[in-house]
């Protein structure tokens, strides 16, 4: 009886291309870091202001660790903002890095397909 075979390749192209990916220029970086500062600002528009110390301690950035791309958003941290952990973690509308990541989950999964995209065509 005879077999007919398929071949599947393209997982070695498909490492190597992600691999390329964390240089800080490198376009998917890049677009990771824009997607990251959509998350950032709607965290902004959602933090509690009292002082301003919460909202004036938020930092956000976008890099490569091994095998992934990061997007980080951080408040807190300084001598005028300690408390940002505790207000977070009241929940609801308290927690404005949740409703940010929330109202910017959809340019995160936009992001990520278009890098995607862009990195098997660039292998035709």
């Amino acid at each position: 009886m005879s077999r007919t075979r398929i071949e599947v390749t393209g997982l070695d192209k498909w490492i190597d291309g992600f691999g390329r990916l964390g240089e800080p220029h490198e376009p998917g970086v890049v677009r990771w870091r824009q997607a990251t500062e959509v998350m950032f600002d709607r965290s902004q528009q959602a933090v509690h202001v009292i002082t301003a110390a919460l909202k004036a301690s938020g930092r956000y950035d976008a890099h490569k660790t091994v095998g992934e791309i990061v997007g980080e958003v951080t408040y807190g941290g300084t001598a005028d903002c300690d408390y940002a952990v505790y207000e977070f973690r009241r929940g609801g509308s308290h927690d404005a890095l949740r409703r940010g990541f929330v109202e910017a989950r959809q340019t995160f999964v936009d992001t990520l397909n278009e890098i995607v995209e862009e990195e098997v065509s660039s292998w035709r």
